[in-house]
């Protein structure tokens, strides 16, 4: 944003706020709405495509660590009550519960949309005073 700033010359307190903007320079401004929010969203589908590229194989790595985990409580399970059996499936079916809800959880967290939110907040534009 600085360099913004610095090159559109908004740090001179004389420009903000002159009202030297007329009507067909916000029409003018409006009508380019349309593609700025197009070229916004083709910007960040290229930052979503790289993030899953990334992603992706560390998301397949969690869920993976997360299964053996399952695998060794469930193995477990079996070794200390073998003997009990409504215990060991009671025991089976909580550790598969808890390990839905953490990989969902997992999936959740480094799984992104491509659907972006874009607003605009402000156009900067040069006026000839």
């Amino acid at each position: 944003m600085n360099e913004v700033v610095q090159k559109t010359g908004l740090s001179n307190p004389k420009i903000p706020n002159t009202n030297c903007i007329g009507e067909d320079e916000i029409s003018a401004a409006s009508s380019l709405l349309r593609d700025v929010v197009s070229q916004a969203k083709m910007h960040l589908d290229e930052h979503y495509k790289r993030y899953q590229t990334e992603m992706s194989p560390l998301l397949d790595e969690e869920v993976d660590k997360l299964i053996e985990l399952q695998e060794k409580h469930k193995e477990y399970y079996q070794l200390t009550l073998f003997e009990h059996e409504r215990k060991l499936k009671e025991q089976e079916r909580r550790v598969d519960e808890l390990f839905d809800q953490f990989m969902s959880w997992v999936k959740e967290t480094l799984t992104i949309q491509n659907n972006p939110y874009i607003r605009v907040v402000s156009v900067l534009m040069g006026v000839s005073q």
